[in-house]
């Protein structure tokens, strides 16, 4: 039974490769089974506030709805691709890091 366990079984380094680049995958052991946690990588999330201030600082004299209108689909669609996974706190780091950087366009 050992032997047609091993055959199903993927070898390690494929599962390595396999992982797509704007996850990170951890096994949380606080379990005694251990939990498979997948979040947003913290490279993607950089790169998709970076991409979010700099339309905003493209835009600084947009007003407030043609803004909102050029950040929607990109705030819509990162967070439609990482719904699925462990990302509360994520999210909750990304809507502060907006909020802020819409506030402060919005005092300049």
């Amino acid at each position: 039974m050992a032997v047609t366990a091993d055959l199903y079984a993927p070898p390690r380094h494929e599962f390595k490769e396999a992982k797509p680049a704007s996850f990170c995958v951890r096994l949380h052991r606080c379990c005694a089974n251990g939990t498979l946690l997948i979040k947003p990588s913290k490279k993607n999330v950089t790169s998709f506030l970076k991409k979010v201030r700099e339309i905003i600082k493209d835009h600084k004299q947009a007003t407030v709805g043609h803004l909102i209108c050029l950040l929607n689909p990109l705030i819509r669609g990162w967070a439609r691709y990482h719904r699925h996974i462990v990302s509360k706190k994520v999210f909750a780091f990304v809507d502060c890091a907006i909020y802020h950087a819409m506030r402060r366009w919005a005092l300049r």
